[in-house]
C-alpha cells in the first residue's frame, strides 16, 4: 500500500524517534535522492531538548497527520464497492 510521496526536505523516522513504536513501513526512492542520516544517540543527546529542532519536527509530523487525515476522509467518501474492488 502506498502511503505517500514525499518532496524535499522529507523526514523519515520522526514518529519512531519520539515513540517506542517499531518501524512498520518500507521506504522506496522513485528518483535519485540524497539521504542524510543522524544517529539516534546524537539526536537524543543534542536535540531532544532543543526547541528549534523540536519545532521543525513538530511541523513535519503535523503535515503528515494533516495529509493522512485528508486522504483517509476522501477515501471514506467512496462507496464500499469502489474501495473493495479497485
Amino acid at each position: 500500500m502506498l502511503l505517500r510521496f514525499n518532496n524535499p526536505l522529507a523526514i523519515i523516522g520522526d514518529i519512531e524517534f519520539f515513540t517506542p513504536c517499531e518501524v512498520r513501513n518500507t521506504v522506496e526512492f522513485v528518483y535519485p535522492s540524497l539521504l542524510v542520516a543522524i544517529s539516534y544517540k546524537t539526536l537524543q543527546e543534542r536535540y531532544l531538548n532543543h526547541p528549534p529542532f523540536l519545532q521543525f519536527i513538530l511541523q513535519k509530523i503535523s503535515h503528515k497527520l494533516y495529509t493522512s487525515s485528508n486522504s483517509t476522509s476522501l477515501n471514506l467518501l467512496y462507496p464500499v464497492e469502489n474501495r473493495i474492488y479497485e
